[in-house]
């Protein structure tokens, strides 16, 4: 007798008893290589389907439907399991039930044995990607298409590398694969991948994305000539602890572009200056870099943070927080101007938490023809929001007035907007200076003439006595914070780093001579030899022009720039290397040669024009490298470093994300990680 004949369950298409254990079933839809015997029972009395069905389910989904009635499988399909075969050659007519369906007849003939089995596929399908017959796929397709992937399948691997991508640049928190909607989302786009749990993601895929992206940076950071780095310090509102941030600058000497990265962000307990430098020194261990790469350390103005990253070599201070520093102290500190400070943050929220009365003050705005703007709210840790923030309400004066006039809000008196604009007026050349300093293309090179232009508006005189003596407040605070304090101007690092920007050279600087003996020395103590013109292993330099975009003010101080360089005096360029020649000349026979290349090259750039002050300064770099191969040395080390530590900043305003409600409970190891790879993802274009 068959015995398969008298088995009725539908199940048995796809199974064959064990030829040695009839205990066991093989499933014929499992590839030979990884076919699974399942176990249908102990005994004989004790044989059950049911172990069936749920590998079906498990490994077979759209085989399942098929059983459930969606795909109907002909009931008189009766044939030895063990001769099942599945030819090559098949025989398919298809009947449209609708614009939505396919009714697939799939017949296949072997050599001995006939079977027939009909299968009727359905397909959400588009009445306009309605497929042909000859698009329709074989029998060996759509078994290879329903079978569920392992999580080691390419195909899978590619998904979960994605996803751990999307996790942690959109600072998703780990419970979006357990989403509803997400479950989804990939039940549609990929049905037969298997969506891991949130542990298999916060345990694995994150950690080795994170290992990946260091393995990267770390083998960009040995090719490294000089770097520079930034660090900073922010206390996260969501735990109260404090954080340190690291990010590495330096520039490639293949093609002179920078290049940026986030090194560490780490948790610390305690802010003291022991605990900065350890925490510093241990970064620097853990990424391999040497103490001969290191050139600075770009740090705020904290005594901690001063003290801390002093111990790891040279470092100075934001230029962007010395500003705020002086701003603060000569008119945010004003209990006059705080007065106003306070209306002035009234009237806003006034308006930015009340729909009615905004959408009165629009009306208004468009009766007096004014722009259709929201006032500004300040972050009263940045100088440049209160400045944002008076310069909306400045331009929505009338507007606001003529809103007030029939209600009971806060408003400033006629002498308080006086106040506000002479303000803007005088923080104007500030803000446009505090811009350029946020440039991600910009360097310490600009420091020495920013505030040089800086000091030379505050100078200038004015008829309004109000502007007057808000002025020379700002000149005495900058004089204090710039040229008494910190030196800046005999500071070795900021003055070659002037002198190696086209744009500025000696323009700005008074000891010239000194410059020059400052640069040969340098050049000696490096050792450096005279690189060869070899053109071949430069690249091509098309397309590489990236201007900023800043735009002119009406203020004067362009004009101040102007006025400097055009006054410099001509002769001494002349002066500057007869003296330096003279200084030198005395030095052994042996270095000779080496002094009078070094002169050369250095005279040769000095007596050439300025470039565009506008522009990138490596992109005058990457044109004449190879015309100074041993200023290109000095190059990578002093135009390496930013002049602010905005890029810290911009880490945590990513923190802030990171750390949100919906990932209160993210542990502190997965934060650093997450801010990590969210940051150097981006910088590095996918490209790891």
């Amino acid at each position: 007798m068959n015995t398969m004949a008298q088995r009725k369950s539908n199940v048995w298409n796809f199974f064959k008893i064990c030829s040695d254990d009839e205990r066991k079933a093989d499933c014929i839809l499992c590839e030979t290589t990884s076919r699974k015997q399942i176990v249908r029972g102990k005994s004989r009395k004790l044989f059950s389907t049911k172990p069936l069905w749920n590998h079906l389910k498990s490994k077979h989904p759209l085989i399942m439907k098929t059983l459930d009635g969606e795909i109907n499988v002909s009931e008189n399909i009766k044939v030895e399991i063990d001769d099942y075969p599945i030819s090559n050659s098949l025989s398919t007519t298809m009947t449209s039930k609708s614009y939505d369906s396919l009714s697939t007849t799939i017949t296949s003939e072997s050599c001995e044995n006939f079977v027939s089995e009909t299968c009727v596929y359905l397909q959400e399908k588009d009445s306009k990607n309605f497929l042909s017959c000859e698009t329709q796929p074989t029998l060996q397709c759509i078994i290879k298409e329903e079978e569920m992937w392992s999580l080691d399948d390419s195909r899978s691997v590619n998904i979960t590398k994605r996803i751990g991508e999307m996790i942690a640049l959109d600072a998703e928190a780990f419970t979006l694969v357990e989403r509803k909607g997400f479950e989804r989302l990939i039940k549609y786009l990929a049905p037969q991948y298997p969506l891991p749990c949130r542990t298999y993601f916060s345990d694995k895929i994150i950690p080795q994305l994170h290992e990946t992206l260091k393995t990267r940076i770390c083998k960009k950071l040995a090719t490294a000539t000089y770097i520079s780095f930034c660090t900073n310090i922010w206390t996260c509102s969501a735990n109260n602890e404090a954080i340190i941030s690291l990010t590495a600058h330096f520039i490639r000497s293949d093609d002179m572009e920078r290049e940026t990265y986030v090194l560490s962000v780490k948790h610390f307990p305690d802010s003291h200056a022991v605990n900065i430098d350890q925490i510093l020194n241990d970064i620097m261990e853990e990424w391999h870099i040497s103490s001969n790469q290191i050139h600075l350390i770009l740090r705020d103005n904290a005594s901690n943070m001063i003290v801390g990253s002093s111990m790891l070599g040279e470092n100075i201070g934001c230029v962007i927080h010395t500003l705020q520093l002086v701003i603060h102290d000569c008119i945010l500190k004003n209990q006059k101007f705080i007065e106003i400070l306070r209306k002035c943050r009234k009237i806003v929220e006034h308006f930015n938490h009340s729909s009615l009365a905004y959408s009165k003050l629009s009306s208004i705005q468009k009766i007096l023809k004014l722009p259709n703007h929201k006032l500004i709210y300040d972050d009263t840790t940045r100088w440049n929001s209160t400045f944002y923030m008076l310069s909306s309400l400045h331009e929505q004066r009338q507007a606001i007035t003529a809103y007030a006039a029939d209600r009971d809000i806060p408003t400033l008196t006629v002498m308080q907007w006086s106040i506000v604009e002479n303000v803007l007026h005088v923080l104007q050349p500030f803000e446009e200076i505090t811009k350029i300093l946020s440039s991600d293309c910009e360097t310490i090179g600009y420091i020495i003439p920013a505030v040089v232009i800086l000091h030379s508006y505050l100078s200038k005189r004015q008829k309004d006595a109000g502007i007057v003596m808000l002025k020379e407040d700002l000149k005495k605070a900058m004089e204090e914070r710039f040229f008494i304090s910190t030196g800046f101007k005999d500071r070795k690092c900021f003055v070659l780093a002037t002198v190696l920007d086209p744009r500025f050279k000696t323009k700005f600087l008074t000891d010239e001579n000194k410059v020059k003996q400052w640069i040969i020395t340098e050049l000696l103590e490096m050792n450096s030899t005279i690189i060869e013109d070899d053109k071949n292993n430069m690249q091509s330099h098309d397309n590489l022009l990236q201007k900023q975009d800043i735009s002119e003010t009406q203020d004067d101080i362009w004009k101040c720039f102007d006025d400097i360089i055009n006054n410099s005096k001509s002769d001494n360029d002349n002066n500057f290397e007869d003296s330096s020649s003279e200084t030198f000349n005395r030095q052994s026979s042996d270095r000779t040669e080496k002094i009078a290349i070094y002169n050369a090259e250095l005279t040769k750039y000095l007596t050439l024009p300025l470039s565009p002050r506008n522009e990138d300064p490596l992109i005058w770099w990457k044109t004449h490298v190879l015309e100074y191969p041993n200023l290109k040395t000095l190059v990578l080390k002093y135009l390496s470093a930013p002049p602010s530590s905005v890029h810290s900043e911009r880490l945590f305003n990513a923190g802030k994300l990171v750390y949100s409600d919906n990932r209160n409970k993210l542990s502190p190891k997965n934060a650093e990680i997450l801010l990590f790879i969210m940051k150097n993802l981006l910088i590095l274009n996918f490209d790891y």
